[in-house]
């Protein structure tokens, strides 16, 4: 009779046990649903392991989390806000560095030249004054244009610097110090050009042909640097002078080797020429 009892007593505690299992899992899927938390869901989990006998159910068999993996609330937050120098670990405010640090010499020294006025290439690289290749470069005169394309002209003819440099000079003084295509002769003489042709003889009538030859006016200085290279190269009567001026050795020979050969002028002044000659060479030669 008391075994009965017992069997009875044992069944009805499992009935018991059972509903509560049913009742707990009941609350624990409504608070989980209400959003109660995490602890609730521990609490209810731990009593449901209490009559099964099971383990704590993952909660860690303690009611409370542990403080170093608790997240903070809005009151930590609030707190540490209100703290003086107190920051979030791993943020940087605007500038570059966190508060009570201070910069390495060179990033200092790189934060005040920041703002500073860039200084331009020449003087970033230690140079004060640049090259005068870099320099802009001289604008030229009407005289100097002239004596640049002659000089030019004449060397590309083959002579050398001293010898075409010895050439322009004579043609400079003979044409009054200009160089100009159109110049006439002082005091009204036939000499007209840079070399003073005689508007009365067969030169003259040469520059005019070459001229129409070339399809340009006799009055340019294309034409008549091409008449004289045209006169020394001969045949006639100035090829000899080319052929002593390739033999000069400097510039004050050639000048003269023009003048005596090729110019033949009434009254040489030959430093005054061979001054002009040296000047050429100085400003446009080698």
């Amino acid at each position: 009779m008391s075994t009965r009892r017992g069997e009875r007593g044992q069944t009805s505690l499992e009935y018991l046990g059972a509903i509560l299992v049913v009742a707990a899992l009941a609350l624990l899927i409504t608070q989980a649903a209400l959003g109660w938390g995490r602890q609730i869901v521990c609490t209810v989990s731990r009593e449901i392991a209490t009559l099964s006998g099971s383990d704590g159910g993952g909660c860690g068999g303690s009611s409370s989390r542990s403080t170093a993996s608790r997240r903070p609330g809005a009151g930590d937050l609030r707190a540490r806000r209100a703290s003086p120098g107190a920051r979030s670990p791993g943020r940087v405010p605007p500038g570059g560095r966190s508060r009570g640090t201070t910069p390495a010499p060179g990033r200092r020294a790189g934060l005040r030249s920041a703002g500073a006025r860039p200084r331009s290439a020449a003087r970033a690289a230690g140079v004060t004054n640049p090259p005068r290749a870099q320099q802009a470069k001289k604008k030229l005169s009407q005289l100097e244009r002239r004596e640049q394309y002659l000089y030019k002209y004449f060397v590309g003819k083959g002579l050398k610097p001293y010898q075409a440099a010895a050439l322009v000079g004579n043609l400079e003084w003979e044409s009054g110090g200009k160089l100009d295509p159109h110049a006439k002769q002082f005091g009204g003489g036939p000499g007209r050009g840079i070399a003073q042709w005689d508007v009365n003889d067969d030169r003259w009538q040469g520059v005019l042909a070459l001229a129409k030859k070339m399809k340009l006016s006799p009055y340019t200085l294309r034409v008549q640097a091409a008449f004289v290279w045209k006169e020394l190269k001969g045949p006639g009567p100035y090829a000899a002078a080319l052929r002593a001026l390739r033999k000069t050795k400097n510039v004050t020979d050639a000048s003269d080797i023009i003048e005596m050969k090729y110019e033949v002028a009434g009254v040489p002044a030959l430093p005054q020429r061979r001054r002009l000659s040296k000047k050429i060479l100085r400003e446009f030669g080698p």
